[in-house]
């Protein structure tokens, strides 16, 4: 969990405010930033679709792999690693978004 916390932790960024473009210089901002030139910004929110959807693929990885009380892996030893892979690649993909709406913009 240490690591994945860590992952997450550089995503965000020290001192990022939910929500907000004008607070904070990581990825999570920068989608921020982006959101509202691509209205791809929750308008109830006013949080970024695409952060949003990060932070729910990371909170599954918790639940599912992390903090379940069920040893899942020993369970099932080859579909459990790869379900943890596709998420995690799923988060990856997805932190590409404000990158290339930045690249455009």
């Amino acid at each position: 969990p240490k690591y994945l916390d860590m992952g997450f932790a550089m995503y965000v960024g020290e001192g990022q405010q939910n929500g907000s473009d004008e607070i904070g210089y990581s990825l999570y901002n920068l989608a921020e930033k982006m959101a509202p030139l691509y209205n791809t910004e929750n308008t109830n929110t006013g949080e970024a679709y695409v952060n949003q959807h990060i932070v729910m693929l990371y909170t599954g990885l918790q639940k599912n792999f992390v903090l379940n009380d069920q040893n899942t892996c020993a369970d099932d030893p080859i579909n459990v690693p790869k379900q943890f892979r596709a998420q995690i690649l799923a988060i990856i993909h997805q932190t590409t978004v404000p990158l290339v709406q930045s690249l455009l913009h």
